[in-house]
């Protein structure tokens, strides 16, 4: 339904009126035709062509997208502020982040995932001491 507010007891005696100045049956067919266009206006209002969302590119502001609040605010901090920016980092490197947990980064995934977009993938392999492989303990000899 439309906003818009119609006082059909005011339509009618303006039609009414208008009825007698014409000429009671000209008049009436006249009123029935206004009131059914008026009726008509509300009740199936011209549609409107759907609005295209702009595609997300490198150089969208997160601050464009829905991340929340909270998020957002954590990204802006972190000197996060494009989303060629945020789809550099992995989800360890916002986990990573203070105050931004798994919820955190559901959000951020699935909302990526929307753009047909996705966070970096953990490239620690070639890092001995991230990867597993020992080199971040120290071992006696």
């Amino acid at each position: 339904m439309s906003s818009q507010s119609i006082d059909v007891t005011k339509m009618l005696q303006d039609l009414e009126e208008k009825a007698y100045a014409r000429g009671v049956e000209d008049g009436r067919k006249q009123a029935f035709a206004e009131v059914n266009a008026a009726l008509q206006s509300v009740t199936n209002p011209t549609p409107q062509p759907p609005v295209r969302p702009r595609p997300v590119t490198s150089d969208t502001p997160v601050q464009n997208l829905d991340f929340g609040t909270r998020v957002f605010g954590r990204l802006r901090l972190e000197g996060i502020v494009t989303v060629g920016d945020l789809i550099q980092r992995s989800e360890k490197d916002l986990l990573y982040l203070p105050q931004f947990g798994p919820d955190s980064l559901k959000r951020v995934v699935d909302l990526l995932a929307t753009h047909n977009l996705s966070l970096s993938k953990d490239d620690y392999e070639h890092l001995p001491m991230l990867s597993g492989g020992g080199g971040g303990e120290e071992t006696e000899q």
